[in-house]
């Protein structure tokens, strides 16, 4: 356990790091950060856990996570992310009052969205190029249990934040998870289904997974997928606003993710996780700390979305967790 504790204290560390790998100094498009932004735990497993999670992030990762704990639950978390604007997420979490769980989770912003075309500093026209066009997210989950798995159904209010656009549309989703054994869960969602109109706020998001625990939970291991529908902002340059006509992207980003947990002196738990977009060139790397009690968590969540680009720096989430 100990030398498990000093790799995931030294994976950490190199998240802060500016020079853990090759950077392009010149990035193509880019998803914004709030667009693939779970919440909850989910940012320190790379967006990953999807047979993991069953807190706040299982509102959209996988809402038929949301039976595996039998509590009443208030979150609230700020994300700084690394472009674009600050934003907050708050939910509920309800599955100990009735014979099903249910989930709530808004998202919003500290400022209202710049239009980068009226904006003539580089940095902040860049920061609002890839800004997230969203004005609040509303997402909604409910699960029930059975003998041997449990099922859940998803939907999604999204406003855009585009003064010049005002689109506001509605999306569904779902997911399964169970025990394979009593050690082995598996995991299945999908997200942001039905989303014609507003796929550029809301893409649709398929992710399967399975999660490993061991030493009754100290240890943790999760692999996932990610299959996510492509987004207008990752196809547009930065310097032309215009499509990038030598840069070619199949419809789905497709994401291999490996994350892991490791409990320390039963209130202490360590974070990581690393993505590698299958057939193409981005990569991930995350990780965080949480205090973690029966009733109580307060974590501290940090990550690269972009490891190759020097010009993205960390996305950081501080987030506290309350259950009654």
């Amino acid at each position: 356990m100990q030398k498990l504790t000093l790799f995931f204290v030294l994976f950490f560390c190199s998240l802060i790091s500016d020079r853990i790998i090759a950077k392009d100094s010149n990035p193509p498009g880019r998803v914004p950060d709030e667009v693939e932004s779970d919440g909850g735990h989910t940012l320190g497993f790379s967006y990953g856990g999807v047979a993991a999670v069953s807190g706040q992030g299982s509102v959209r990762a996988n809402p038929a996570m949301l039976v595996f704990e039998k509590k009443y639950e208030v979150s609230a978390g700020y994300n700084w992310p690394s472009v674009g604007r600050e934003f907050f997420q708050a939910g509920v979490i309800d599955s100990q009052t009735a014979s099903f769980a249910a989930g709530f989770q808004y998202t919003s912003f500290r400022e209202r969205f710049k239009d980068p075309n009226q904006l003539s500093d580089r940095d902040e026209k860049y920061q609002a190029f890839y800004d997230s066009p969203v004005k609040n997210r509303l997402s909604f989950a409910l699960a029930q249990a059975f003998s041997k798995f449990s099922v859940g159904l998803g939907a999604q209010v999204v406003n855009s934040a585009n003064d010049t656009d005002n689109k506001r549309g509605v999306t569904l989703g779902g997911g399964l998870a169970g025990l394979l054994t009593p050690k082995l869960r598996f995991g299945l969602s999908a997200e942001n289904l039905a989303n014609r109109g507003v796929k550029n706020i809301a893409p649709s998001v398929y992710r399967g997974g399975i999660a490993y625990m061991m030493f009754d939970g100290d240890l943790t291991l999760h692999l996932d997928y990610r299959q996510r529908e492509r987004v207008l902002a990752e196809r547009l340059s930065f310097e032309t606003g215009t499509v990038l006509e030598n840069k070619t992207y199949s419809p789905f980003e497709k994401m291999g993710i490996i994350s892991s947990s490791v409990r320390i002196q039963d209130l202490l738990r360590l974070l990581a996780g690393y993505g590698l977009e299958i057939g193409g060139g981005r990569s991930t790397l995350s990780g965080g700390v949480a205090l973690v009690n029966k009733n109580f968590s307060f974590s501290y969540l940090i990550g690269k979305p972009y490891m190759k680009q020097s010009s993205l720096h960390q996305a950081v989430n501080l987030e506290i967790q309350l259950a009654f």
